[in-house]
């Protein structure tokens, strides 16, 4: 189906990576029968192996210096990093926030029309989830928004923050504030796209820099 997941860590621990591997197999309503991964498996070893082989789950890694055997998965994620690039710059917000545009870009590539085994457009997410995506779940990357809180006696109930992306578990949007350095997710919010972030938060610059994570 060509359906790409992606999911943060925490850190490079065997359990990070373990947690990581369980979001998906939830996700995806299942396991898979074989893991490829680049030649160097060292991510995958302790008790990450041993989950996946309890499980059944076979792991091939390319040979050294041969990443381009893992074809399907490369371009994917060279396609993926292309277009978080034109997100951080269409937004104008630093490679700092290269996480969430990178989740933002699979979200898109999922919703993108691509030929099907029988040469017909369709989507990754139709042919994975059997149903058409909701286009409405889409809106401007990196955009200011201003979204209400609980708030305790006497604070204001809404502020400003950056919109990062949909919630994976409320209809909601994902937001931060560069002041509070918080992440607030609500349904309650009001996106002003017009408005260049820079104005509200004058310390989120664009950096232009995207060398260090390609």
């Amino acid at each position: 189906s060509r359906h790409t997941h992606v999911y943060g860590l925490n850190g490079l621990s065997g359990i990070d990576i373990q947690d990581a591997l369980w979001r998906f197999f939830i996700d995806a309503g299942g396991q898979p029968e074989t893991i490829q991964c680049d030649y160097d498996p060292r991510f995958l070893g302790g008790i990450v192996r041993r989950l996946l082989h309890s499980n059944g789950i076979r792991i091939r890694s390319s040979p050294p210096y041969r990443q381009s055997q893992n074809g399907l998965a490369e371009r994917t994620w060279g396609l993926l990093c292309r277009m978080a690039r034109c997100l951080l710059t269409e937004a104008q917000l630093p490679k700092s926030y290269w996480y969430w545009a990178i989740r933002e870009a699979s979200l898109r590539l999922n919703m993108t029309p691509t030929p099907d085994p029988n040469g017909k457009a369709t989507t990754p997410f139709t042919l994975y989830y059997g149903r058409k995506p909701d286009a409405r779940v889409l809106f401007p990357f990196g955009c200011v928004g201003y979204y209400r809180r609980d708030a305790p006696t006497f604070e204001t109930e809404t502020l400003p923050g950056i919109a990062l992306g949909r919630s994976d578990y409320t209809n909601g949007i994902v937001f931060y504030n560069p002041s509070t350095h918080q992440f607030t997710v609500s349904a309650d919010y009001t996106l002003d796209a017009g408005r260049a972030v820079r104005t509200l938060f004058p310390r989120v610059v664009y950096d232009g820099g995207f060398d260090a994570v390609s």
